[in-house]
């Protein structure tokens, strides 16, 4: 009886360090978040501002309006990472090997989750 008390005391006590250590670390995890969290922000509105005051004429540079919009889109995800799609549309394969569509829906598979 006595060895069971004492193992038992010993495993509670062993699951309270484990506890306490294990909500230590969380808090220094959401420490060292918080910090690159509000060091990235800065970052990315010190580069959002320089990048506003580019523009690109799209008539000058010979890029059509249309991949100016995807050019920047992608920008702007790249900086803030809130960005999202609302559609997509597939282009026909018209003009493609059969087995380059097929090695490229392979692909595609491949990078589902």
């Amino acid at each position: 009886m006595e060895a069971l008390t004492f193992g038992l005391t010993v495993a509670v006590i062993g699951m309270s360090i484990v506890f306490i250590e294990l909500i230590f670390l969380v808090f220094i995890i959401k420490g060292i978040s918080w910090a690159t969290c509000s060091f990235g922000q800065k970052k990315n509105k010190i580069e959002a501002a320089e990048i506003e005051t580019c523009a690109v004429i799209p008539e000058q540079s010979g890029i059509s309006e249309e991949e100016v919009v995807v050019i920047s889109a992608a920008i702007a995800h790249l900086l803030t990472g809130r960005t999202r799609i609302k559609t997509i549309t597939r282009k026909p394969g018209i003009g493609l090997n059969p087995w380059t569509m097929a090695g490229s829906m392979e692909i595609m598979q491949a990078r589902q989750i």
